[in-house]
């Protein structure tokens, strides 16, 4: 009798114990479940409306609904989400989604990458390539191409080393250089890079403001302080008015405040910063042109634009260079956009050739924070409030 009730409880203990094991293995399994479910999500778009990174799909689907060629998708890991974004990784797209709440993420900083005809050179580009469109949803393979720049003004681009070096052997004043991407080779040969230009041509062109403005003057243009030019846009949803400003200094007669007078698709404050990054380079090409003419007793500053907008410098930096026409208009105030990255392009050009005038300074676009206090960035979002306020006949 004994050893039968010592038989049952040896059993009991058994089940007692796999029942237990069971209970914490399932427990396990939902908690996991729980915790993988509740994980972060974010949409990378790679080609949009405005590329970025989203947490929600109703944002992500704003960017890319009805966009021909969009390009993106969902990721558990904001590093992977990123990546993709930047163009790394797979290009499938995704499929609709339910919808879920408003948060853009904003994860990107700026990174100078930038091409274009700079102003002191006109002659067209001799390339030996055909434009490459931007294809986001094409694989590239790994090619090399060999920029070359010629003293008159004209360039090349070669995609083998025989043809390069045909064209460079035996001639002077020639700047030429390897990249692993057409879009390198063109920042080279459009002026952009800062290694575009050679010390010689550097050296002309410093002769030829020295000759113009003497050389006390060219000293004191090497010495002066970074000039930034903060630049905002504003939208009121209430009244539907969008407007931008552009602040250079206290009472500084340049100082703009204006209504975007266009309705777009989709008008929001990006619209407003497009237009005041647009105003800021036009009126510092206006001072670029009088410095080259003379018709100027001030010094030319070494300009540097600031703006709290994210999405417009990652434009002009890191996506324009591989858009097309098409690109530009697809996209809000597209047209406006394409102006000002135009324009940015020309002026990075003429301060990479001019570096010896302005003691190596380099033109670019930098992130400053929205609302926390900085003189200019909150005199320019006053500027664009006001503008939006404005009439817009």
């Amino acid at each position: 009798m004994a050893r039968r009730i010592r038989g049952s409880f040896g059993h009991l203990l058994v089940w007692t114990g796999l029942c237990l094991v069971f209970h914490y293995k399932i427990s396990f399994l939902i908690t996991r479940s729980v915790s993988t479910s509740q994980m972060a999500k974010y949409y990378a778009v790679r080609n949009g409306r405005r590329p970025g990174i989203y947490s929600t799909w109703d944002e992500c689907k704003q960017q890319v609904d009805g966009f021909k060629g969009a390009v993106y998708k969902k990721f558990g890991d904001l590093k992977e989400a990123t990546a993709f974004a930047r163009g790394a990784g797979s290009s499938s797209s995704m499929t609709a989604r339910p919808s879920v709440s408003n948060q853009l993420l904003q994860t990107t900083r700026p990174v100078p990458n930038v091409a274009m005809n700079d102003l002191k050179r006109n002659a067209p580009s001799h390339s030996t390539l055909k434009d490459d469109s931007y294809n986001p949803t094409h694989k590239r393979q790994k090619a090399s191409y060999y920029a070359v720049n010629y003293p008159n003004g004209e360039s090349s681009i070669f995609t083998t080393w025989a043809d390069c070096q045909k064209a460079v052997r035996g001639s002077k004043g020639i700047t030429f250089k390897k990249f692993d991407s057409l879009d390198s080779a063109k920042r080279f040969t459009h002026g952009s890079d800062d290694k575009a230009f050679s010390e010689e041509q550097k050296s002309t062109a410093l002769d030829h403001i020295t000759s113009r403005h003497g050389q006390h003057r060219v000293e004191s243009h090497k010495s002066q302080d970074v000039k930034y030019v903060f630049m905002d846009g504003s939208y009121l949803p209430t009244l539907k008015r969008c407007g931008y400003g552009v602040y250079f200094g206290p009472n500084d007669a340049r100082n703009l405040s204006e209504p975007v007078t266009r309705d777009f698709d989709s008008t929001d404050s990006f619209v407003g910063e497009v237009y005041a990054t647009r105003a800021a380079l036009s009126h510092i090409m206006r001072d670029i042109e009088k410095f080259q003419t003379g018709d100027t007793s001030e010094l030319l500053p070494k300009y540097v634009l600031a703006t709290d907008s994210e999405t417009v410098i990652n434009i002009l930096t890191k996506y324009a260079p591989t858009w097309t026409d098409k690109d530009f208009e697809q996209r809000s105030a597209g047209l406006v956009l394409k102006e000002a990255y135009d324009k940015f392009l020309k002026v990075q050009s003429f301060f990479n050739l001019h570096s010896k005038v302005f003691d190596d300074h380099r033109f670019e676009i930098k992130w400053v924070k929205g609302h926390s206090g900085i003189e200019g960035n909150e005199a320019a979002d006053q500027l664009a409030k006001a503008g939006a306020l404005k009439s817009k006949t």
